[in-house]
């Protein structure tokens, strides 16, 4: 968990919640440990860069090198599940279009090439770690596509209103996208299933 040191500081720190003691492993605003097997932290807890390094959960320690995921990441702008990490981050040249770029981290620490590059908000992966699920900003409406990791083709699921949000099912095979006050449920292939309203709030 993350404190604010006396000198205004900040530290990560480990509790043992047999014997409620603590102790600090790292000067990081912040700490998220990821099924791969790393600390992904940011020292600056205002912002700034974002770091990954190896830690081990039998120990409590550090195994490895820290390395710099981007100069530019935001924070939260990443999901993870058993198969890796996937970031976004900002393009530099673009910061002012919010255009970004997804990457995947792998287990060993290394960093995979450009998987994405678009006006993406979220990314979602699937449960089989085969496909991830971009929100895409229209400039007006939104819209959600698909995209195959293995491939790198996308595949669009709506083409008008508002689609703003997503969520796989348990098994991968299909996604609920929230669109124009509906909910409408899709295959993994890209097709609409089935449409359901939803009550106003």
């Amino acid at each position: 968990f993350g404190l604010r040191t006396a000198d205004n500081g900040s530290e990560v720190r480990i509790l043992d919640l047999k014997t409620g003691s603590t102790w600090p492993i790292l000067d990081a605003g912040r700490a998220h440990y990821v099924p791969s097997g790393h600390l992904i932290y940011g020292r600056n807890r205002w912002g700034g860069p974002m770091h990954v390094r190896p830690f081990d959960l039998e120990t409590l320690s550090f195994v490895g090198a820290e390395a710099s995921l981007s100069p530019s990441m935001p924070e939260n702008s990443f999901t993870y599940d058993s198969h890796g990490v996937f970031y976004e981050v900002e393009t530099p040249q673009t910061i002012q279009t919010q255009t970004k770029q997804l990457y995947q981290l792998f287990p060993d620490g290394s960093i995979g090439q450009v998987l994405a590059t678009g006006l993406f908000e979220r990314s979602r992966l699937s449960p089989d770690g085969r496909l991830m699920a971009l929100n895409v900003d229209g400039g007006g409406d939104d819209w959600v596509e698909i995209l195959d990791l293995a491939s790198g083709v996308p595949t669009r699921l709506t083409f008008s209103g508002d689609a703003h949000n997503h969520a796989w099912g348990p098994n991968g095979e299909r996604l609920l996208v929230e669109r124009d006050r509906a909910a409408e449920i899709w295959s993994a292939s890209g097709t609409l299933i089935e449409t359901l309203p939803m009550s106003p709030v």
